[in-house]
C-alpha cells in the first residue's frame, strides 16, 4: 500500500472529508488530494502533522510498520498477535484488517481470558 493510499485510509476511517482535513492541516485541499494520489510527497513536519490529525503513527503512513498500532490497541495484545501472526502467514494487511474487523468484537470481549492465560 503507498503513502497516499494510506493517507486516504486513515483520513476516511476518521471519517473526515479531504476539505475538512485540508483545513485542519492548513493545506489546500488540491495540496492534501495531490498526497493521497501520490503526486505530492508531504515533507517531514507535514507528515508528522497528518499522523497526528489522523491518530496513526507516521511509520505506519509510510509503510515502515505494517499495521496500524494505535487501532490495534482497541483489541488489546489479541489484535497486535493477529497482525504478526498474519504477517508471518503472508496475509496482507487488508486481510489481517478483515478478520480483526470480523472477530474484533469478540476478542475485546474475552480479553481478560486471553491475556490470563499469556
Amino acid at each position: 500500500m503507498s503513502l497516499g493510499e494510506r493517507l486516504k485510509q486513515a483520513r476516511e476511517e476518521k471519517g473526515f472529508t479531504q476539505i475538512f482535513a485540508a483545513k485542519k492541516l492548513g493545506v489546500a485541499n488540491t495540496t492534501l488530494s495531490g498526497y493521497e494520489n501520490n503526486d505530492r510527497r508531504p515533507d517531514p513536519n507535514m507528515l508528522k502533522k497528518l499522523a497526528e490529525l489522523y491518530s496513526v503513527s507516521p511509520n505506519w503512513l509510510l509503510g515502515i510498520d505494517h499495521f496500524n498500532r494505535k487501532e490495534l490497541k482497541k483489541h488489546g495484545p489479541v489484535g497486535i498477535d493477529l497482525y504478526e501472526e498474519a504477517e508471518k502467514n503472508g496475509l496482507t494487511d487488508e486481510e489481517a484488517a478483515e478478520i480483526l474487523k470480523a472477530f474484533g468484537p469478540l476478542f475485546k470481549k474475552h480479553q481478560s481470558k486471553f491475556v490470563e492465560n499469556d
